[in-house]
């Protein structure tokens, strides 16, 4: 030990811990929406020494769709590898907010399809469901498509929502169609018969029957035929129309129309010529008498 040859001097320095900063934030959370609010307590923290450990809660809350913030609590409790709590030791903590994530969850609405003949009267259905409404939400769906023309158009619907938030919810539409296609049901239009006497003015008849037309839907028919003189001809449809209950002309939605001749006749008129009579005395000459009377002549007929 040679420590007495030397003069020591003993100088004073200073050991300094500094706050070891730290940061915490709650992890981050999504799901789909199901009427059950999304929380998530687990908070992790950065800048701890190793074995410690940090305790602490968050308080974030999200139910709708859309997303919040995931806060950490204030009551933290940060310990050593020994278990020791050493949380006054950390006064430099950076709180960061997690975040909540609520997706839509996915709905769909679906109408029913429809097909039938064209007969003038709209064609409608009310058949739908509705599938991925959660937590016993309800709504109600009416289907309002209509079709009456022949073609095809889509059965979309209008929705009440009543107390359910529409927000949370991503509809995707599966509409039916309605397809009204062109009637083959067979359409007679039948011109009617007319028959008279000669008279010297034109026979014409404008009446008609129609059968198999839809009872929804009403129809108008023109005829060409003629007869003046004595003999039959035919009394043609010229002109038909099938009309709805508008007035609309809907004939095109047919196509299995048919037409049937009427026939009309003039038959002979009674005409009876008389000669006239007259007396003579006896001369021994010829005599006559070229007059005559004309009954059942019409119009301006003449004879001779």
């Amino acid at each position: 030990d040679v420590t007495a040859n030397y003069n020591i001097t003993k100088n004073t320095n200073t050991l300094k811990i500094t706050q070891r900063p730290i940061t915490v934030k709650p992890k981050d959370k999504e799901k789909v929406y199901d009427g059950t609010a999304l929380t998530n307590a687990e908070v992790t923290a950065e800048g701890l020494p190793e074995g410690f450990t940090f305790e602490a809660t968050a308080s974030g809350s999200q139910t709708n769709a859309g997303e919040s913030a995931n806060v950490v609590n204030d009551g933290f409790v940060i310990k050593d590898a020994s278990g020791k709590d050493v949380t006054s030791n950390y006064t430099n903590v950076q709180k960061v907010d997690g975040k909540l994530t609520v997706t839509k969850a996915p709905l769909t609405i679906t109408t029913g399809s429809a097909e039938k003949e064209y007969d003038g009267t709209a064609l409608t259905s009310e058949e739908k469901t509705v599938t991925g409404l959660v937590n016993n939400e309800t709504v109600t769906v009416t289907p309002n498509g209509s079709q009456t023309d022949v073609g095809d158009s889509k059965n979309t619907y209008t929705i009440d929502w009543g107390t359910t938030n529409k927000d949370n919810y991503e509809v995707t539409d599966q509409l039916g169609t309605l397809k009204v296609t062109t009637n083959d049901v067979e359409i007679v239009f039948t011109a009617d018969d007319g028959t008279k006497v000669y008279d010297g003015v034109e026979l014409t008849v404008a009446t008609y029957k129609a059968t198999g037309v839809p009872t929804s839907l009403s129809h108008s028919a023109t005829t060409s035929g003629s007869q003046l003189n004595v003999g039959t001809s035919a009394n043609e449809i010229a002109t038909y129309k099938i009309l709805d209950s508008t007035g609309k002309d809907v004939t095109a939605n047919f196509t299995n129309i048919k037409t049937v001749d009427g026939e009309l006749e003039v038959t002979k008129k009674p005409l009876t010529i008389t000669a006239n009579s007259e007396n003579f005395a006896y001369d021994g000459t010829a005599h006559s008498n070229d007059g005559f009377n004309v009954e059942g002549l019409v119009g301006n007929d003449k004879i001779t």
